[in-house]
């Protein structure tokens, strides 16, 4: 989990009154994989676009989401 859905799961805890792990726990389950995409996980997409795996790719998005989008 990177710093910004960090801040953001600290602020719906403090605004609800439950812990970060609650927070984080509820937005896994609403994701298609149970789990939030990690700083890891962001970086090695990008190494994969810096590589020649994706020489032929063009014009494309890559969201690394787990499946779920906050919005």
């Amino acid at each position: 989990m990177g710093p910004v859905v960090e801040g953001w799961a600290e602020g719906q805890a403090a605004s609800r009154g439950i812990s970060v792990r609650d927070v984080v726990e509820g937005l896994e389950r609403e994701t298609a994989l149970g789990v939030l995409a990690s700083d890891d996980d962001i970086a090695d997409s990008v190494v994969f676009f810096l590589s020649d795996l994706s020489s032929k790719i063009t014009g494309q998005l890559l969201v690394v989401d787990s499946g779920t989008y906050l919005g």
